[in-house]
């Protein structure tokens, strides 16, 4: 998708499809020229990225989703983003310094938006039940950068709502931890039993509250 590297793998495919003979290295030629057209200078660096991801799928004999609703099972992506967040946080943030025109930029910034929200959803239950307060403060930091960056194109993400997707009520909100809870409390069970990180403590009471005045808001609309 957009918000992913998938018009990095569609320009390969689509290359390959035309010179089924290409070697490995008009590849790897063509491979870099991509980025650099995608990306600019910052494309380097998206390509350590890709790398790390493929780590991943390649050692794995399955991938369902990388939804965190759905975190059942080591072969899930949300395990091995709660292993290396910080690490593709810094490879998209280097990158996107070294954007070479306003579109390359907003790839760039749509990724860094793909990397902080796949991060911050998948290690924030864990972090709060182990009263890790530096660490929730630091994802939560990073997650507001979503609506910052998405604000600077005329993008609300408060918009894009998705009522219901396979028993997870998704809904965001700049504050990390409201968009937790809320995925939280208002999911089905059946979704809930399957979250190793389901959270073990009661909830912050700001957020409880917040929640509160959401629910009375939406009871209104109705």
């Amino acid at each position: 998708c957009g918000y992913d590297v998938g018009w990095v793998s569609d320009w390969l495919a689509n290359e390959l499809m035309w010179n089924i003979d290409m070697s490995d290295e008009e590849y790897d030629r063509f491979y870099d020229r991509v980025l650099s057209v995608l990306y600019g200078e910052g494309g380097r660096y998206i390509k350590d990225y890709i790398t790390a991801q493929d780590m991943f799928y390649e050692n794995q004999p399955c991938v369902t989703c990388w939804c965190w609703g759905f975190y059942i099972s080591p072969s899930l992506p949300t395990v091995w983003w709660k292993k290396y967040y910080d690490k593709m946080f810094e490879i998209t943030e280097t990158a996107r310094l070294y954007a070479d025109s306003v579109k390359q930029q907003r790839r760039l910034d749509n990724l860094s938006v793909e990397c902080i929200y796949k991060g911050s959803v998948s290690n924030y239950f864990a972090e709060y039940n182990a009263h890790n307060d530096e660490r929730v403060a630091e994802l939560s930091s990073r997650f507001s950068l979503i609506d910052e960056r998405m604000r600077e194109y005329g993008v609300d993400m408060t918009k894009f709502l998705a009522a219901d997707l396979y028993g997870t009520s998704l809904s965001y909100d700049p504050d990390l931890e409201i968009t937790m809870w809320y995925g939280y409390t208002t999911s089905e069970p059946y979704v809930i039993c399957w979250w190793p990180d389901a959270p073990e403590r009661e909830m912050p009471e700001r957020v409880a509250a917040a929640l509160a005045q959401r629910a009375q808001s939406e009871a209104g609309e109705e």
